[in-house]
Parts: C-alpha cells; structure tokens; sequence
C-alpha cells in the first residue's frame, strides 16, 4: 500500500527539479515540497 505512493511521490518531486530550479531546496525537504505543492493546488482549486 506505501509503494506506490512513495513512487508518486518521488516523481513528483523529480519532477519538480524539471520545471524551476528553486524547487531543489525543496526536494531536500520533501514535506516542505508536498505542503507547498497542496497550497497551490488547494489555490487553483478554488478559482474553479
């Protein structure tokens, strides 16, 4: 039940190194990545 939701995880924070290089400070703390990836999401969620 852990795996795969480790695997997209790690993904996604590989795939964050991809778009901007300001997130590599975050995948050195993933759950500062995740929390500031749920804020965003929660943001564009609500100008739906």
């Amino acid at each position: 039940m852990w795996f795969p939701f480790f695997v997209h995880f790690y993904l996604r924070i590989c795939q964050s190194t991809f778009y901007s290089g300001l997130f590599i400070f975050f995948t050195r703390c993933g759950i500062l990545e995740l929390a500031v990836s749920m804020i965003f999401y929660g943001r564009y969620n609500s100008y739906l």
